[in-house]
């Protein structure tokens, strides 16, 4: 898995929240048994001070590192919540949501999310976002290189002789990692996330809680229903990740839909061939692709205002975005025509800067990693990556290198899952 989904359908689905059953009524009771401490803090919530959403309240909540260990060492978790604005007798109860990753913050989604269903329903929820345990404005915020990403890059596809820079970046990073966060790195699993959003539950008093999730998040959702089923109330799991294939697997069941999508864009932009003459036929788009690919490998773009060149690796990061939300192909296919057509690479720029240029190191890539890496055991053979993925980019290739290198750091690192699965 890579990254959050876009969450087009977010709305819609949790919309389908309301009007199922009666209002929560069992779903905020009194302290009982289910509600011992097993560790974790209480909650102080305050302003967030968010002039968007004067509502919203933040909190950061004391979780253990170790739930094995409820007593030991301890982090914090950062929370937000746009409170439920409806009559007690109709309020549904606190919904946690999670956008995916592994890693990706959560605290844009009560504001967005409550914002774009029925008033009715969006009145009715406590909405609480919150940053995975090590990411973000949770405490501490897990940096490994936090130049990992910088542009340029090395070319993702191997034919270009990269592949050495590679496997040199995703072993130091593996290392780096180990280095300063053997202490946190076995305890950022899905399962020590699901008991974060029982920690969750339990601080806010009550003893069932609603859940969106999405991508990454349907396996958190899902982990979470498995190890707490008397504590689910409702749940919606969008993009729904496998729980019983590896996380190797699953990327390779990504790069096929990464590849299916890149056809249906280049099937739509063949069919709009008088607004960006890029050719009649989908094949024609394909290869007006890896021809803007070609030339940047020659002669990188201008990335300002970031910083560094946009290279082909930097490119197909841009190009990635759009497999995940179908509105932004006016734009990809804007960029192609105005480089090819124009030799104007102001919107490639613009593009890049929009959808893939590397901000402030939020902690989601370690935390992806800590995840995916641990969970089960990845292949540690070079060789056999080499020779699998080749296969995989025989039928799917504009993506396939470029997940290979984004998960390469599992060939290193430090802490291995069970070899059956997750």
């Amino acid at each position: 898995m890579r990254k959050a989904i876009a969450l087009l359908s977010a709305a819609a689905a949790v919309a389908t929240l309301g009007g199922i059953v009666g209002p929560a009524a069992s779903a905020v009771e009194p302290d009982g048994p289910d509600l011992v401490d097993t560790g974790q803090g209480k909650l102080v919530w305050s302003s967030c001070n968010d002039t968007t959403t004067p509502a919203l309240q933040c909190a950061m909540l004391e979780v253990p590192v170790d739930y094995a260990d409820p007593r030991g060492r301890k982090i914090k978790i950062k929370l937000n919540r746009l409170p439920a604005t409806a009559p007690k007798d109709k309020q549904q109860g606190p919904i946690l949501l999670n956008p995916g990753g592994p890693g990706d913050s959560g605290l844009w989604m009560p504001g967005y999310i409550s914002g774009q269903i029925p008033a009715d329903v969006a009145s009715t929820y406590d909405w609480i976002g919150f940053d995975p345990r090590g990411t973000n404005g949770s405490d501490p915020h897990v940096v490994c290189d936090a130049h990992y990403f910088d542009a340029e890059r090395p070319d993702y596809q191997v034919d270009q002789g990269t592949s050495k820079a590679w496997l040199k970046k995703a072993a130091g990073y593996a290392a780096d990692c180990a280095a300063d966060w053997s202490w946190l790195l076995p305890h950022m699993t899905t399962v020590d996330n699901a008991r974060d959003l029982d920690s969750i539950r339990r601080a806010l008093g009550v003893t069932k809680i609603n859940f969106y999730g999405g991508s990454w998040g349907t396996s958190l959702g899902s982990t979470y229903g498995q190890l707490f089923p008397s504590h689910v109330r409702r749940m919606v799991l969008d993009s729904i990740v496998g729980p019983t294939i590896s996380w190797y697997d699953h990327n390779v069941l990504q790069d096929r839909e990464h590849q299916r999508r890149f056809d249906a864009f280049a099937d739509w932009t063949a069919k709009a061939d008088s607004v960006y003459h890029l050719g009649t036929d989908a094949k024609a788009v394909e290869q007006a692709y890896h021809q803007v690919e070609d030339a940047l490998r020659k002669e990188p773009a201008d990335a300002a205002p970031s910083t560094g060149k946009i290279g082909p690796a930097e490119f197909e990061d841009t190009f990635y975005s759009g497999g995940y939300n179908f509105l932004r192909w006016p734009r990809m296919a804007t960029v192609l025509s105005a480089y090819l057509n124009q030799h104007d690479t102001r919107p490639l720029t613009i593009a890049y800067n929009k959808y893939a240029a590397p901000g402030v190191d939020d902690g989601a890539f370690p935390a992806y990693n800590a995840a995916q890496c641990t969970e089960n055991a990845w292949p540690r053979d070079w060789e056999f990556w080499k020779k699998d993925q080749a296969k995989v980019d025989a039928t799917a290739p504009f993506y396939t290198y470029n997940n290979m290198w984004y998960n390469a750091a599992c060939m290193f690192w430090p802490y291995q899952g069970n070899p059956a699965g997750r």
